[in-house]
């Protein structure tokens, strides 16, 4: 398989971008429906900027970045990392998640590719249910 084909595989773009609060809900929702373990790391920028004029600060959230462990606690083999990557439009939201593409003919992809599928079908699913609530 070529490492375009890996790369595509192993991204999932959201259909619509998620703060930090709702990308927790997302990854609770991964690890319930896998079900598996969600070890993440929560990366965010913010700034507390000055207002001459009316006297104040007002806080600025900058780039949000979530990396991950995953594993499947039913399929002992299925485990890999992926990071919630932000979004290109504003940065403090996450639009994708991105598995670990490692360009190496060790990796062995057919092994992860079980899980990748699995949570691509998971978070789906978890927009679905998002869109019926609003």
């Amino acid at each position: 398989m070529e490492l375009q084909d890996i790369v595509e595989k192993a991204t999932i773009n959201f259909p619509t971008p998620l703060r930090l609060r709702n990308a927790k809900r997302l990854l609770r929702y991964i690890s319930e429906n896998l079900p598996g373990n969600v070890i993440s790391y929560v990366e965010q920028y913010e700034s507390w900027l000055y207002d001459k004029e009316n006297k104040k600060s007002t806080m600025n959230k900058g780039t949000l970045k979530i990396p991950c462990s995953i594993n499947n606690i039913n399929k002992i083999m299925e485990f890999d990392s992926m990071v919630l990557e932000p979004w290109k439009q504003d940065t403090s939201y996450v639009g994708s998640i991105k598995f670990q593409v490692i360009d190496d003919d060790e990796r062995m992809y057919s092994r992860v590719f079980p899980l990748w599928n699995d949570v691509r079908k998971i978070v789906e699913d978890y927009f679905k249910e998002k869109l019926k609530r609003e």
